[in-house]
């Protein structure tokens, strides 16, 4: 790179880990309109390629009406298998039925994907091989294993690690703590039996809450609200409905009003085009928007 490219690169390009960290909440019922189980994976794996996009760092997975422990699980099992970088999935995830057609997912190619002069980090995924008491062997998906001295997690244990230094054999790394990268470093999956359950949650947590409605008010009446709060909030959950039920209606069925928990219900898409914008669809959009409200008034 030239000397200015690395400086637009560092200023625009890098995919910081910066707060408020923004998660998603999507109702099991996302992949209820797609009747075979190549469109559910290609549904799913949209999403996860979104979330990986906008540098999403919780999905929540939760229940809704006619949906069943099956449908959480087959979600949280294609988004997890895409977050695991390709070098350890053979390692880490048994290919199950419901993985049968894992090989249409689009890659994500976050940082801790990729070879790391891409992004110009030293950490890295790794999988403990194995151990003896002073010292233990890590799979790093590199030209090198990773040597990591000292007491060392047990075997097949996924660790992040950062690269010390290197000889001719071998990388040293330390086992370093995710939540402390300065670097988007993927998201974690969560599942949760009902809507309420995953509400109670984050709002004991602190969570600003926005809920994505076409019933919303327009971005644009709430915008200089939302920038307050996003730079008073470390964390921000957005929740999403379903194919068939908003998230209005879905707290209804439950017997809460979604008013209590919702600090901000929003329109991200005023005069839609279509009837019905699908979950995955808003997710784009909505998540393309925070960002761009992140960006301009909060990171710059």
């Amino acid at each position: 790179m030239k000397i200015d490219e690395v400086d637009v690169y560092r200023r625009y390009m890098r995919p910081l880990r910066t707060k408020p960290f923004i998660s998603i909440a999507i109702p099991a019922s996302v992949v209820s309109d797609a009747k075979t189980l190549r469109e559910q994976t290609l549904k799913v794996g949209s999403i996860g390629r979104a979330a990986a996009i906008f540098r999403v760092e919780n999905i929540f997975i939760y229940r809704d009406p006619d949906t069943d422990a099956d449908h959480v699980k087959f979600i949280q099992s294609i988004l997890n298998y895409m977050e695991v970088p390709p070098y350890m999935k053979k390692i880490v995830v048994p290919i199950t039925q419901e993985l049968r057609y894992v090989g249409l997912l689009p890659p994500l190619k976050t940082p801790h994907h990729v070879p790391p002069e891409i992004f110009d980090t030293q950490y890295r995924e790794g999988i403990v091989i194995s151990r003896s008491e002073s010292k233990c062997l890590i799979e790093l998906g590199l030209d090198k294993k990773g040597v990591m001295r000292g007491r060392c997690p047990s075997v097949n244990t996924r660790v992040t690690v950062e690269i010390v230094h290197e000889d001719g054999r071998y990388y040293y790394v330390e086992i370093v703590d995710r939540e402390s990268l300065d670097i988007y470093w993927g998201y974690r999956v969560q599942s949760i039996s009902s809507l309420k359950e995953m509400l109670d949650l984050v709002y004991k947590n602190g969570y600003l809450i926005i809920v994505a409605s076409k019933k919303g008010k327009p971005l644009y009446y709430l915008e200089n609200y939302i920038v307050d709060d996003f730079r008073n909030k470390h964390n921000v959950l957005v929740v999403f409905g379903g194919p068939y039920l908003d998230v209005d209606e879905i707290a209804i069925n439950e017997g809460i009003d979604i008013d209590k928990y919702a600090n901000y219900i929003v329109n991200f898409v005023p005069r839609q085009g279509v009837e019905n914008i699908r979950t995955e669809e808003a997710i784009v959009a909505t998540l393309s928007i925070l960002n761009y409200i992140k960006e301009k008034y909060i990171n710059k």
